[in-house]
């Protein structure tokens, strides 16, 4: 009868000794019998899982059955990677993955932190589940507007010093069509990015304005005056969307009344960001669409359900 090894787990033949022990033993043989713990270890100055080549973020792998041991007669149906959950206080990511099977509906988040290995799950059985809501939304977060503030000032101080060095009213004409040309082409969403860049157009405008006054140039001074309003105005208003982040909450009820089976969220006091955050993924919008509809039909349906949206599942595989 075959046996398996109490240390690794290896599957072994009758009378076999495992690798990992002789290893052990030919290293022990070697250098001596050790006693106690490493004075590293006892101080936590390393995390002595950090290189043992561990998979934290569970990529590639399906809750049931390679990561939970499924129930009887259990069949997985479909998974998402609903969100990624980050703490910037406790230098965490985790990503978080949904997976509906005919029993069960799990939750399972796995990532690293500032001291390790952190991992979460949820479960619960799915004939109790009684509503669903995952909502995507926005928040500010305190955290990145001051990040961007502290941006903001850095690159106003490098172009006033640029600026300080102009002699005409080529250059910094040029450099405001240039920042202005940066600022269409830049990806819609890339706020922080148009912040940079919109500085440019900001300050060199500026110097135009001072320019076209003290060389008595009314039309143009009130022209420049306008385009340092303009991007003045673009200036706040990107550093207000920089502040402003993409989030999810997962709030699952159950049949019982008394409190959600899974409830997660990305809280905010006073405007401060002091939780983690459960940011997007691209399977986000798809798993709203699917999962209630998923959940009301195996349970309503049955085998029925299952065969549906399994067959569903694997023809978005091979798409």
């Amino acid at each position: 009868m075959s046996k398996y090894c109490v240390k690794c787990g290896r599957k072994l033949a009758d009378g076999a000794i495992c690798s990992c022990r002789i290893r052990r033993e030919v290293s022990g043989g070697a250098g001596g019998t050790q006693s106690g713990v490493s004075f590293r270890n006892i101080l936590k100055v390393n995390d002595p899982d950090f290189d043992r080549g561990e998979d934290y973020y569970e990529r590639g792998k399906q809750i049931v059955p390679e990561l939970v041991s499924p129930c009887e007669n259990e069949i997985p149906i479909k998974q998402y990677h609903l969100v990624n959950i980050r703490s910037r206080l406790q230098g965490l990511w985790a990503e978080g993955r949904l997976m509906v099977t005919n029993k069960r509906i799990l939750f399972r988040a796995s990532g690293r932190s500032f001291i390790g290995r952190t991992m979460l799950e949820d479960e619960y059985a799915l004939d109790e589940i009684s509503g669903l809501e995952i909502s995507r939304g926005v928040r500010f977060s305190i955290f990145d507007f001051f990040m961007s503030m502290l941006l903001l000032a850095l690159c106003l101080f490098l172009m006033s010093k640029v600026a300080a060095d102009f002699t005409g009213w080529v250059i910094p004409l040029l450099l405001t069509a240039a920042g202005a040309a940066g600022l269409y082409f830049l990806g819609r969403r890339q706020y922080r990015w148009k912040l940079v860049v919109c500085c440019i157009p900001t300050v060199c405008s500026l110097w135009l304005m001072i320019w076209a006054r003290v060389s008595g140039h009314g039309f143009w001074g009130g022209f420049f005056t306008l385009v340092l309003v303009i991007f003045s105005v673009l200036l706040l208003f990107f550093l207000i969307l920089s502040g402003m982040k993409s989030v999810v909450s997962l709030s699952i009820q159950c049949k019982a009344g008394t409190a959600e089976a899974i409830r997660m969220h990305s809280p905010q006091h006073f405007m401060l960001q002091n939780a983690s955050e459960l940011l997007p993924t691209e399977e986000t919008d798809l798993a709203i669409r699917e999962v209630g509809a998923m959940i009301n039909d195996i349970q309503h349906f049955g085998d029925l359900g299952i065969e549906k949206w399994k067959t569903a599942a694997s023809e978005a595989q091979t798409v």
